[in-house]
């Protein structure tokens, strides 16, 4: 996420089934009054009801919640429906212990969603497109026409977009030690990194280890494991604040940090070229 701006990213998709594999972009109730007029799509006038509908190439919506979605072209198909939806009964029953407490429940509704579809059994689909906050038809008409941001990887090894406007970028790596780009050359594991350009040459760096660690102790305790994990930057740099739980160190014109995360908490810090030094601060 960039300020108001989100952007996703899907790549590597496969299925098995006799249905498409799809990416639903939203599904939201339009229970509530003043909900409906809300939606607006590019093309279209007026918020349409009932509305189903296929696009094809670049398009942009905006749901009954004000969320702008921006979708390239290069995407497949994008479903949009808008209509009285009818549950299932059973799955009414499902949830409920007699039959007469599930017929006593409203089963259909005034819905919206949309979703991308990769197809029947798709081998490597892959999908992008990006979330507007507070969106409005002009805001998006201006996002379409310049986009905001630059995908510059997107595979199984890692995805990373800049956002020039916020000077950040932002990597989602999947992989360990294979070599990244864009400033990043490597990490010891998956993890989620993101970098903002400072001022005097410096940067901010944010890191994030998902993987909460193996259960312990017991009832009334902790289950937070430590984790320790490296990530390696082109150039030489030193952490000059933030976080206590990192440390640098220079090798052959790289930094490798080293960061100790407990329960998949971001770490923060504060980065400025010159040499690493290689210790780490004393942990509070």
């Amino acid at each position: 996420m960039f300020d108001d701006r989100v952007v996703c990213l899907g790549s590597g998709i496969k299925g098995s089934d006799s249905f498409p594999a799809v990416t639903t972009l939203f599904q939201n109730s339009l229970a509530k009054e003043g909900k409906k007029e809300k939606f607006a799509m590019s093309g279209k006038p007026a918020a349409a009801f009932p509305l189903e509908k296929d696009r094809e190439g670049a398009c942009w919506l905006i749901d009954s919640n004000g969320i702008g979605y921006s979708v390239p072209a290069g995407n497949g198909a994008l479903r949009i429906e808008r209509k009285l939806q009818k549950l299932p009964f059973h799955l009414f029953w499902s949830f409920h212990d007699t039959e007469k407490q599930a017929r006593e429940i409203a089963n259909e509704g005034e819905t919206e969603f949309a979703y991308l579809s990769h197809g029947v059994k798709p081998n490597d689909g892959s999908y992008e497109y990006a979330m507007l906050i507070k969106a409005t038809p002009e805001r998006m008409e201006a996002f379409v026409k310049d986009q905001p941001y630059k995908v510059l990887r997107r595979d199984n090894v890692a995805h990373v977009v800049r956002d020039p406007a916020s000077k950040t970028t932002g990597y989602v790596v999947f992989e360990a030690d294979k070599e990244i780009g864009n400033g990043l050359v490597s990490v010891s594991a998956p993890c989620v990194v993101m970098t903002k350009d400072a001022g005097e040459g410096g940067r901010k760096l944010s890191f994030c280890n998902p993987d909460i660690g193996p259960e312990r102790g017991g009832a009334g305790e902790s289950n937070e494991t430590e984790q320790v994990a490296r990530i390696t930057l082109n150039g030489v740099w030193k952490i000059v604040g933030g976080s206590k739980e990192a440390r640098a160190t220079e090798k052959a014109g790289l930094t490798e940090i080293e960061f100790h995360t407990f329960g998949a908490k971001p770490v923060e810090i504060k980065l400025a070229h010159g040499s690493a030094g290689g210790k780490m601060a004393q942990r509070n």
